[in-house]
C-alpha cells in the first residue's frame, strides 16, 4: 500500500474529465504572469493615486508629456523584476501587496523627512540678526560738528 503522507501518483484512482474526454487536472494551474500592458497599467495608476487622495499631490500623477519616458521607465522595472523578483509579477502576489501598501507611507514620510531637513539648512543659512546701526538721514545738509581735515592722519599713525 502506499504512503498517505507522500507523494505519489495512483494510476489506478478515479480522473476526472471534461465532455470532450480530455483529462481534467485536478492540480491549481500556475497563474500566467503579468504581462507588459497589464503592469503599465499597474505603474501608471501607481502614480496617480497620491493626487486622488489629496489634491496637492496631482502633479505626480504621470503626465501626457511624460508618456514615453514613464513606459520606458516601467518597461525597465518589469525587467528588473523578471530577473530578480520574479514572483512579483504573479497575480496576487502578497510581497508585491505588502510593497504597494507599505511604499506609499514609507516615500510620505521620506518626503517629510527631506522638508525637515530643508528647513535646518534654511534656518542654518538665514543671516544672524546683527544689531542695526542708527539709520542715517537721506538729505542732511547739515556739517559735521567738527570738521578736521587731518583725521585721516591719526587713524594712519595708530595702526
Amino acid at each position: 500500500m502506499p504512503d498517505i503522507e507522500g507523494d505519489f501518483a495512483d494510476s489506478d484512482a478515479p480522473q476526472e474529465v471534461n465532455e470532450d474526454g480530455d483529462l481534467i487536472s485536478d492540480e491549481i494551474d500556475s497563474p500566467e504572469r503579468i504581462d507588459r500592458a497589464a503592469f503599465w497599467v499597474v505603474f501608471e495608476t501607481g502614480f496617480s493615486m497620491p493626487g486622488l487622495f489629496q489634491p496637492d499631490l496631482a502633479p505626480l500623477a504621470i503626465q501626457p508629456d511624460e508618456k514615453a519616458p514613464a513606459r520606458a521607465a516601467s518597461d525597465a522595472v518589469y525587467e528588473l523584476l523578471l530577473i530578480y523578483y520574479p514572483k512579483a509579477l504573479m497575480p496576487g502576489s502578497e510581497t508585491l501587496a505588502h510593497v504597494l501598501i507599505a511604499g506609499p507611507f514609507i516615500a510620505a514620510k521620506l518626503m517629510l523627512l527631506r522638508s525637515i531637513f530643508a528647513h535646518r539648512r534654511a534656518e542654518r543659512m538665514r543671516p544672524v540678526n546683527k544689531r542695526a546701526a542708527p539709520p542715517i538721514p537721506a538729505n542732511d545738509d547739515r556739517l559735521p560738528d567738527v570738521v578736521d581735515p587731518h583725521a585721516w592722519l591719526n587713524e594712519g599713525q595708530a595702526a
